[in-house]
């Protein structure tokens, strides 16, 4: 049975024929008119790249959008920096037609008197367009309320991977875990002949079938709601090819306590971060073909019972050589990270409470035995003899052009 499509707002529809693809596809088409890319976007915000936007900025961002009152800074406010709108400016980049369609799918609610403003974020990726949640709370949250399990928005391991994943051969076949909003299935259907991504977030699957329609590749990729490898099977009751020639990953990875109903789906991964991580090696050389690749982004663990190495191996398992290539971007100590997770809430916190917060997750990473914590892509390979490569690239943290063709040549092709 097909779950309805959730809109942006959370309300149901029947399926996604009732989303009108020729008014979608006019949004889409403004977008690329307006110059709406990473580089422009960029360029009009004075930052590195989209990812690296940060909300105490964002009064800095208007002011510098007010130089230039075009579409581009039209949708750049609202799509980007969750900014109220006036519906004359709002037709005026889009076309009134477009605003309508987008305020009946939920993309858009109605404002302040007269206005405009988006219950999700557009992102461009690659030559495309994703809807995801905000990554920030809106500053002006008129009738907005943040969902429950948000879809994440596009950060620098989206765009890292979608930068730097190889491109599958012609006619090939793609298996795209944890796919968020389809980023990386959606980019991959341009070559490949079958694409499948997989979320366990229904929000998340109804946003990449959305963005699906967006690109114009809906018939192209089939995105399914479940637990990793598990939605992969029968289809219309025939048996179908579960072995891939490329599998994509981007899985939570964050070292997190939280469980139930306090574990954010895109994110938390157990005390010791592999808690998809390890079930996705698992089950790669059972869904990977003979000459496939798999190509991972996440975090490595090294603890004192075991280094990254060995834990890969063993969630792989020994059966079958295979080639492990690491690329490391960065490395981190546990005292370290435990800070990036306890967050310093500026004037609204007191210094007790920060440090409570970090001693508490230092606590964590310290039961689990964390020496380090390395950030990269691993590329997976069978192979006639299992080795293991770790290669530094010192990526930086706001991709840059040169930094992405240098790395492109760090990945082995299909």
């Amino acid at each position: 049975m097909t779950r309805p499509l959730q809109n942006a707002a959370g309300c149901d529809q029947e399926t996604l024929g009732r989303v009108d693809t020729a008014k979608l596809e006019n949004f889409r088409e403004h977008l690329r008119s307006a110059g709406y890319t990473e580089e422009r976007i960029s360029k009009r915000l004075r930052v590195r790249h989209p990812s690296t936007i940060q909300l105490p900025s964002y009064p800095i961002y208007q002011e510098r959008l007010r130089q230039r009152p075009d579409s581009s800074s039209i949708l750049i406010s609202l799509f980007m920096l969750q900014h109220e709108v006036l519906r004359e400016a709002a037709n005026a980049a889009l076309t009134a037609n477009v605003v309508d369609e987008l305020l009946t799918l939920g993309v858009l609610r109605q404002a302040s008197t007269g206005a405009v403003a988006a219950n999700v974020s557009v992102y461009p990726c690659a030559g495309s367009y994703f809807i995801t949640d905000h990554r920030f709370q809106p500053p002006w949250p008129n009738n907005y309320t943040a969902p429950t399990q948000p879809v994440m928005h596009l950060g620098q391991d989206s765009y890292a991977l979608a930068y730097l994943s190889p491109k599958p051969p012609g006619g090939g076949q793609v298996l795209d875990l944890c796919t968020g909003s389809g980023v990386q299935a959606i980019l991959a259907t341009r070559q490949a002949k079958y694409v499948v991504g997989v979320d366990i977030n229904w929000r998340a699957v109804n946003f990449a079938r959305f963005n699906a329609a967006l690109n114009g590749v809906a018939t192209k990729v089939d995105f399914r709601c479940g637990d990793l490898y598990g939605p992969l099977g029968q289809i219309a009751g025939q048996r179908e090819d579960n072995r891939f020639d490329l599998i994509l990953a981007n899985p939570p990875f964050i070292p997190s306590s939280n469980s139930g109903a306090d574990r954010l789906l895109f994110q938390d991964a157990g005390p010791a971060g592999d808690e998809i991580f390890g079930p996705i090696l698992n089950g790669l050389l059972r869904h990977m073909k003979p000459r496939g690749m798999a190509v991972i982004i996440s975090l490595f663990v090294d603890t004192k019972r075991d280094r990254a190495e060995t834990s890969m191996r063993r969630w792989i398992g020994s059966r079958v050589p295979v080639d492990l290539s690491l690329i490391e971007f960065y490395s981190i100590d546990p005292e370290e990270f435990a800070s990036w997770g306890s967050t310093w809430h500026l004037f609204e916190d007191n210094f007790a409470a920060y440090s409570q917060r970090y001693t508490e997750r230092l606590a964590m990473l310290r039961s689990q035995g964390i020496l380090r914590l390395t950030h990269g892509i691993l590329v997976v390979r069978m192979s006639k003899a299992s080795r293991f490569r770790t290669t530094r690239f010192a990526v930086p943290r706001r991709p840059q052009q040169n930094a992405i063709k240098r790395a492109l040549r760090l990945l082995p092709k299909l």
